[in-house]
C-alpha cells in the first residue's frame, strides 16, 4: 500500500495508516492512535476528532489495512450483486476523496513558472 496509503485526518497528525484506520460516519480518516488519544475507542458518543461532529456507536468502523487472501476470498460471500456494487462505489468513492485531498497537499499553492 506504500504510495497509496490513507492519511490521518486529524490534522495535528496526517500520518499515514498502515495497518489499520478508523473510518468515521463523516467519512474521515483517523489513524488507530489518534482514535485512541480522542476516545473514539471508549464510551460514545464522542466528537470526531477531525471536524468535530458528533459520532455514536453505529458511526465508527474500525479497519484492518493488512487482510488475508482468504479474507479476501469471503468478505462479500453471501451478499445480492446489488448490495455488493452498492458498497464497491461507495468505498472506491471515499478512496478517491482521500486520494484527491492527499494530492492537493503535494501541489503547489501558487502557479509555477514565469
Amino acid at each position: 500500500m506504500e504510495g497509496n496509503a490513507l492519511r490521518c485526518n486529524v490534522a495535528e497528525c496526517g500520518e499515514e495508516t498502515a495497518n489499520g484506520v478508523v473510518v468515521t460516519g463523516c467519512l474521515h480518516a483517523i489513524c488507530l492512535q489518534c482514535a485512541g488519544n480522542y476516545g473514539l475507542d471508549g464510551p460514545l458518543p464522542a466528537p470526531c476528532p477531525a471536524c468535530q461532529k458528533t459520532l455514536e456507536e453505529s458511526e465508527i468502523m474500525v479497519q484492518n489495512l493488512q487482510v488475508s487472501e482468504d479474507w479476501k476470498s469471503i468478505v462479500m460471500c453471501g451478499h445480492d450483486p446489488t448490495t455488493m456494487m452498492e458498497a464497491t462505489g461507495r468505498a472506491i468513492t471515499f478512496w478517491s476523496y482521500h486520494m484527491s485531498q492527499k494530492m492537493s497537499t503535494l501541489l503547489p499553492s501558487e502557479p509555477v513558472g514565469p
